[in-house]
């Protein structure tokens, strides 16, 4: 009955949304993908390079490049179908990959690194040292608070039904992925298993009885102290942070300031470097120093989530050169990575009807078709 309550209002806004009434949304398929890419090797959400991270735009951009694959063109909800499958498809032809991604999602579920998108606590801590005073923060109330649940799970329907949930819940984000906001509502939870597990500990300690459940209860304690602190690959992942201090840096109008946090996050090589290096690129393209721009564009792997947005850019700069061929050339690479790109077709429509009309014909018919997505909303 408190599922369904639960549900309810989700059912009912997207029948109203979708004309269809289901317990999920259409987008369920594509952020089942995002969380369980293999091309991503870690274990938290990382952009894909054929759709943007834009919530708006992102459901459009996997719809297209689902129907692209696909070759035909899917409605949202069998677009969704379409990505969930491809997980199951995954999970099927690279079982041991498969496997090992979900025990890596396990470990960074009840690891202490907060993988956010906005400000990381020990981040500010660089520029605000009250932030370096080791506050009451999940690094402490998960160990404790998992032993309190192991040991009072079963002593009440209330605290079972409390665990369940808490089981459930954390399922659904090692199922998808594990970021700040979606595990913070488990503190609700754990917090007060937390008080009742140190509550048993001081207890027994005071008592001297050193018995099961305290031999119990300290075990699982320790365990999870461990657990949360292993070097699993993308908790030292800091770039994200550098990268929107600098943004917001940029935007109050001190560019050189954000230039040295952008060189920062470019220097240290992880999956959201491909952003700074792209606004580094954009940066010195401004400011006319080409071999700069060159250098920050090269940075960008093909694999990135910004290969497509690099090659774009890279025919920006052709076009003003005068090198149509290379132009060309550059967002053909673009729209193969990333076939949903409105303007980067458009431009590539534009070069071509002055010296192949007959090209041009067919990617406008490729840009109407991939406009027809954005224009119905879906």
């Amino acid at each position: 009955m408190a599922i369904s309550i639960a549900i309810v209002p989700f059912t009912i806004a997207r029948y109203q949304a979708a004309g269809r009434a289901g317990p999920t949304t259409s987008q369920s398929g594509l952020n089942l993908y995002l969380g369980n890419n293999l091309q991503n090797p870690d274990p938290y959400y990382r952009p894909v390079p054929f759709a943007r991270s834009v919530p708006l735009l992102q459901a459009r951009e996997f719809n297209i490049e689902a129907s692209r694959r696909a070759g035909k063109k899917l409605s949202p909800r069998e677009a969704s179908s379409y990505w969930t499958r491809e997980v199951i498809r995954m999970a099927i032809e690279q079982p041991s990959a498969f496997m090992r991604k979900i025990f890596q999602k396990i470990l960074v579920f009840f690891n202490q690194f907060e993988a956010g998108d906005h400000y990381h606590i020990g981040f500010i801590s660089d520029f605000v040292k009250f932030f370096k005073f080791p506050f009451l923060g999940l690094w402490l109330i998960l160990p404790f608070g998992m032993a309190g649940m192991a040991v009072n799970a079963l002593r009440s329907r209330k605290l079972t039904a409390l665990s369940s949930v808490f089981g459930l819940y954390g399922l659904t984000l090692i199922i998808f992925f594990t970021n700040t906001r979606y595990r913070l509502p488990l503190l609700v939870i754990l917090i007060p298993f937390f008080v009742m597990g140190i509550g048993q500990l001081i207890s027994c300690i005071k008592e001297r009885q050193f018995n099961k459940v305290f031999i119990y209860s300290s075990a699982i304690t320790i365990a999870f102290f461990i657990i949360e602190f292993l070097p699993v690959r993308g908790t030292n992942d800091m770039t994200a942070y550098y990268n929107t201090h600098a943004i917001i840096l940029n935007s109050k109008g001190f560019e050189d300031e954000a230039i040295q946090y952008w060189e920062k996050s470019s220097q240290m090589n992880k999956p959201f470097s491909a952003f700074a290096n792209r606004q580094l690129a954009i940066i010195y393209l401004k400011k006319r120093d080409l071999k700069k721009t060159f250098y920050y564009l090269t940075k960008i792997p093909d694999d990135s989530f910004a290969a497509a947005m690099k090659y774009a850019m890279i025919g920006d700069i052709m076009v003003t050169q005068g090198q149509t061929k290379k132009a060309v050339a550059a967002y053909e690479r673009s729209l193969e990575i990333h076939s949903g790109q409105r303007e980067t077709r458009r431009k590539l429509v534009n070069i071509l009807w002055r010296i192949d009309k007959k090209r041009a014909k067919e990617e406008y018919d490729k840009l109407k078709y991939i406009s027809s997505f954005y224009d119905r909303g879906g």
